[in-house]
């Protein structure tokens, strides 16, 4: 194995660099350790852009639609209604199972993939991407500098059935500093997702057993939690420069926030996308993968529209956790106002399903 890239993680991003290299005729290995799996619980949303980058790799997605979110303020009148055909799209985005889809990419990296002790003997790597935050291989992220932020809230995740949701439809809830999503899976007609993000002072599992009647409540719908609750502590990072000769940062490593916009991994994708897209312009001018130039045009494409996602979603989390009765007033109306004004509502829209690109 003598390649001339390096991507280095362990989850999903790192594993999508490195088929959408291989896609693209760019000799690319994988430093990464064993996959770590959460038992089904756990799941992604992928915008429309996403959910094509990952056919264009034949990967299969046993995917739930979405084509209409609907968000609003419990408190008060404030409402916002999505809809794709808003859009001209067949849906706004996708449900997939996390386990599965990074058991069908690490099987299909296996030949590409190689552990530490092999890395020394790589001496034609011309660049190291790193593609997540995994503890196993932070030294390797020493040379960059971060913005970090405690959320000072656990977000918890669990599968329940919700007999009176619409199938295709997800629902977003904001009330006392707390976020709650719920959005459909593909294995019953009446079985969803949850994502319930809650501040640490009260975050416990049994807090959440407790109150999850009043969600359904302000749904209309008997709400039943089925199964295993996944707790994850809420922080953001946004790294200040993307690259240096020689190394980039990607996806959740240069960048991870708070998953009330659920893009996550769509700007991860969105990252490798336009870096991959660099590297062969690269070689078709016949420079080196890790020149720092080639490099800074990938973080100029990139890091203007993550750090706008990052600073938008931060602004909505303040926004939507703050008890002030003016604040409360505030986005009540702001609600409103966008729902009925279709350019910025579609702006909004836009820019989730990953449309908006430099």
């Amino acid at each position: 194995m003598s390649p001339e890239c390096l991507v280095i993680g362990n989850g999903i991003a790192a594993r999508l660099f490195a088929l959408e290299c291989k896609r693209n005729i760019i000799d690319c290995a994988v430093l990464t350790s064993s996959p770590v799996y959460f038992n089904q619980v756990r799941t992604i949303t992928l915008n429309p852009i996403s959910f094509k980058f990952l056919q264009k790799l034949d990967i299969s997605l046993d995917a739930s639609p979405i084509s209409h979110i609907n968000v609003f303020e419990s408190e008060g009148t404030g409402v916002i209604n999505f809809s794709a055909q808003d859009l001209g799209e067949d849906n706004l985005a996708y449900v997939i199972n996390y386990d599965n889809l990074l058991r069908q990419l690490d099987e299909l990296t296996k030949g590409m993939q190689c552990s530490a002790d092999e890395v020394e003997d790589l001496s034609n790597i011309k660049v190291r991407v790193f593609a997540d935050k995994d503890k196993n291989f932070s030294e390797h992220r020493t040379d960059f500098d971060f913005i970090e932020h405690d959320y000072d809230q656990i977000a918890f995740t669990f599968h329940a059935t919700a007999s009176k949701l619409q199938r295709n439809h997800a629902y977003q809830t904001f009330f006392n500093n707390q976020i709650f999503a719920i959005m459909p899976i593909n294995d019953s007609k009446n079985t969803f997702t949850v994502v319930w993000s809650i501040p640490k002072d009260f975050a416990t599992e049994e807090y959440v057993r407790d109150n999850i009647d009043r969600l359904g409540q302000q749904l209309d719908t008997d709400i039943a939690i089925s199964g295993e609750i996944l707790a994850f502590e809420l922080s953001s990072s946004r790294a200040k420069e993307y690259c240096i000769p020689g190394k980039c940062l990607i996806a959740d490593s240069a960048h991870s926030f708070h998953p009330l916009a659920g893009q996550g991994l769509n700007l991860g994708i969105a990252d490798i996308d336009v870096l991959v897209d660099e590297f062969k312009k690269a070689k078709s001018q016949g420079r080196s993968l890790g020149d720092i130039k080639v490099l800074k045009k990938y973080e100029v494409r990139r890091k203007i529209l993550n750090e706008a996602m990052l600073n938008g979603v931060n602004f909505l989390n303040h926004l939507f956790h703050s008890e002030n009765i003016y604040t409360k007033l505030f986005r009540n109306r702001g609600l409103r106002l966008v729902n009925k004004i279709p350019v910025i509502k579609n702006l909004f829209i836009k820019n989730a399903v990953g449309k908006i690109k430099i």
